[in-house]
């Protein structure tokens, strides 16, 4: 047998479309969740009636969050990955093509530079979201802020990091990301087809 090691094909990281959907799906279900927690607080007229957490309430704040970003960054990884690999090494140049018209619909989110914000394409979202180092979902609530409201994630998450000693700051609508990234595996799959 010949040595496996010499031969001219490039092995590129074999990203499984499936298991990125997959990712997908938990996160979206996740902020999904969060979501419905806004205003959930159950008050009269002049009578806060409940304001005790119920204990899949007390699970989904003690888990969500760091499910979510786990998820978020397995997905970040998955979806930079499969970029390169289709921008640079993989003869497709429909996939660029395709990929910067999709980035031109949404907007996945901004960076905060001092007085101008700068919109982000999904390469750059998935690098933020890797090298970030405190994640913070936004939550808001309908509920009356003083009479103990019930919170819930809003979709945005704000990102923070370093680059070369400077602070960084992004804010993702995490929706439209999904909903961006579900797009690249379609083009995805449908160039391997």
């Amino acid at each position: 047998m010949d040595n496996p090691y010499h031969h001219p094909d490039i092995k590129t990281h074999k990203i499984d479309t499936e298991k990125a959907r997959s990712l997908i799906f938990e996160i979206f279900n996740i902020i999904i969740a969060g979501q419905s927690l806004i205003g959930n607080g159950y008050y009269d007229d002049d009578e806060e009636i409940d304001n005790e957490l119920s204990e899949l309430h007390k699970l989904h704040y003690k888990v969500a969050e760091n499910t979510l970003s786990d998820k978020l960054l397995k997905l970040a990884i998955y979806i930079r990955t499969l970029d390169d690999i289709y921008s640079d090494y993989v003869d497709a140049p429909d996939y660029i093509k395709k990929r910067d018209e999709l980035e031109g619909g949404e907007q996945l989110g901004y960076v905060h530079q001092s007085d101008k914000k700068i919109n982000l394409n999904i390469r750059e979202t998935c690098n933020k979201i890797i090298h970030a180092f405190d994640i913070h979902p936004i939550y808001d609530s309908d509920d009356d802020r003083d009479k103990s409201p019930k919170w819930g994630m809003t979709g945005e998450i704000e990102f923070e990091g370093k680059k070369f000693g400077k602070k960084w700051g992004i804010v993702i609508n995490t929706i439209d990301y999904l909903e961006t990234t579900l797009s690249l595996l379609q083009i995805v799959d449908e160039l391997e087809t």
